[in-house]
């Protein structure tokens, strides 16, 4: 092969190369906003912050509305172009292929790494779900972590956090991606692992279609709190800090606590509210 064959190749090849950097247009997201006028939304299911309709695709919940409302306050359209598994938000935000996470997410610190958070929006527990009929685990946590129990968690996502750090004898069996929090659920009550990790508003919505299979475990205190916001990739300055002033501004005007009173009426203890400063 001579060196010009080469250097055609080794052209050609580089071609080919798949562009993860800010969708190829050397653009950050923000300057992609302000000049379009549009945010691109990433979504993750989970009711009743985010549902989809099975027949029309159509998305709804606080979330969506949350985000609905922000756009018509900033003047800017809001496109929810792609389902991201939330073990995957970094990747699609780093990629390009969305601008922001706009699904409200969970602020952990391993997300913190990769990802800008904007202020908290509300706050939700992570609680240990079990099927009804198994007391292993009631008040005692200590159970959890023996090399004869398999939690179910997503890779990549709190469920897998909360398994390698607080229990690290137990085994994990990991859903599918994109396979909906609530397969966290449905590989419990079949009996493919026997606890997982989630907020009690999926476990309410699981329950009611599957005869109360699962259960709360009852704990003196919850496994987890967090704050859930809305995200960008950790660069985006620019874009977080236009984000997170119009969630200010929501808070402040009574926005969210409205869209809020509307989805979580039958459910107001999945959520903390954020007291307006």
């Amino acid at each position: 092969m001579t060196c010009l064959t080469r250097f055609f190749l080794s052209f050609f090849l580089i071609g080919l190369m798949p562009d993860i950097s800010h969708a190829g247009d050397g653009k950050s997201a923000y300057d992609r906003v302000i000049s379009t006028n549009v945010l691109r939304c990433g979504y993750g299911i989970f009711e009743p912050f985010l549902f989809v309709d099975p027949n029309t695709g159509v998305l709804s919940g606080a979330s969506v509305d949350i985000m609905e409302e922000f756009g018509r306050q900033a003047g800017v359209k809001i496109e929810w172009v792609e389902e991201v598994d939330w073990g995957q938000i970094p990747a699609a935000l780093q990629s390009g292929r969305i601008d922001a996470m706009c699904a409200t997410i969970w602020a952990t610190p391993q997300r913190g790494k990769f990802i800008g958070f904007t202020r908290p929006l509300f706050y939700s527990t992570v609680e240990a779900i079990a099927r009804a009929d198994d007391g292993r685990f009631d008040n005692n946590l200590a159970a959890i972590n023996r090399s004869d129990v398999t939690i179910s968690t997503n890779d990549g996502d709190v469920s897998e956090e909360v398994a390698a750090k607080d229990f690290p004898k137990a085994k994990v069996f990991a859903k599918a991606q994109i396979a909906g929090e609530a397969q966290l659920l449905l590989n419990v009550s079949t009996g493919k692992a026997d606890i997982t990790f989630t907020n009690p508003s999926v476990l309410r919505t699981f329950n009611a279609t599957n005869q109360n299979a699962l259960k709360l475990v009852p704990l003196p205190k919850p496994i987890r709190q967090y704050a859930n916001v809305m995200a960008v990739d950790i660069h985006e300055d620019a874009l977080l800090k236009m984000i997170d002033s119009g969630m200010a501004g929501l808070i402040r005007d009574g926005s969210i606590d409205r869209i809020l009173d509307k989805y979580l009426a039958d459910q107001p203890d999945v959520i903390r509210r954020v007291e307006v400063q």
